[in-house]
């Protein structure tokens, strides 16, 4: 049996203080923050696929859409792999990336293959907050809004906020919904953030734990939603199972639907027994 993977330090470099790398581990090439977080990982054989656990179940959130999403908007760029999965599989789509380092960019298309600016991928510079305070919504709506703002503390402090939720919200289609990307490796801030998504968005939200990881996709609706019913989820996780080659069924086996404080504590309580 082979030895552990042998690492190759490409790219090394200081930012405001942050030390960004990028390191080739066998088959694998990492974008690494301060040398142990791994932010972004691609497979060189098969750059489309997703790699990472809590990427692989950002895609949930895709079960419960009714239509492909036209008009994406991402706040986090990272190496690019949930850019470069939602242009291969849906290439009719146009996403707006917000990304704070000016440096991943340059970084991601360097070394993760992220596809220059186009018609359907546009890329700024700014805070995730700022960005969604300050842009005016476009005709209909995002119908998809994905949040992965992590730096080398964990989650962006700017970002998880009831300011950026609140202005979020008001970017989204009528139909819209964002997945979100947190950690519970910061307990209170997620708990706080946790509640402040379930004030912004309708009362409710689903929750959907990353394996082996203190990570959770959470996901909220623009339109009111009870959550009760996964039929249309469950025909949409067969048929996006094969598509994507991950298996949205677990996740959506996994999947806890949130509501109020008594519906929490129920949950707590059953997962106990």
């Amino acid at each position: 049996m082979g030895g552990p993977a042998k690492k190759k330090l490409l790219y090394r470099q200081f930012w405001q203080g942050q030390l960004i790398e990028v390191i080739q581990e066998g088959p694998f090439r990492s974008l690494r923050f301060d040398s142990h977080l791994v932010q972004s990982r691609m497979l060189e054989s098969d750059p489309d696929k997703l790699v990472l656990n809590y990427a692989r179940h950002m895609t949930a959130c895709l079960m419960f859409l009714a239509e492909p999403p036209k008009n994406i908007l991402m706040i986090g760029l990272g190496g690019g792999s949930i850019v470069r999965f939602f242009l291969k599989y849906y290439p009719d789509c146009q996403i707006k990336v917000v990304e704070f380092n000016e440096c991943i960019p340059r970084l991601a298309r360097k070394y993760f293959l992220l596809p220059k600016e186009s018609a359907k991928l546009s890329i700024s510079i700014d805070d995730g907050t700022r960005y969604v305070e300050t842009t005016k919504p476009i005709p209909g709506g995002y119908d998809l809004i994905l949040v992965d703002a992590f730096d080398n503390t964990g989650m962006a402090q700017t970002v998880y906020t009831g300011n950026f939720f609140k202005s979020a919200k008001v970017l989204l289609s009528a139909n819209g919904l964002m997945a979100l990307n947190m950690t519970k490796g910061e307990k209170a801030f997620f708990e706080r953030g946790v509640d402040m998504l379930r004030d912004c968005f309708n009362g409710s939200l689903l929750r959907l734990p990353v394996d082996k990881t203190n990570n959770e996709i959470i996901i909220v609706s623009n339109k009111p939603q009870t959550w009760g019913d996964f039929s249309q989820p469950k025909k949409r996780a067969k048929q996006l199972s094969k598509l994507f080659d991950i298996d949205l069924k677990e996740f959506l086996d996994q999947i806890m639907p949130t509501g109020n404080n008594f519906w929490n504590r129920w949950l707590k309580v059953g997962k106990q027994k």
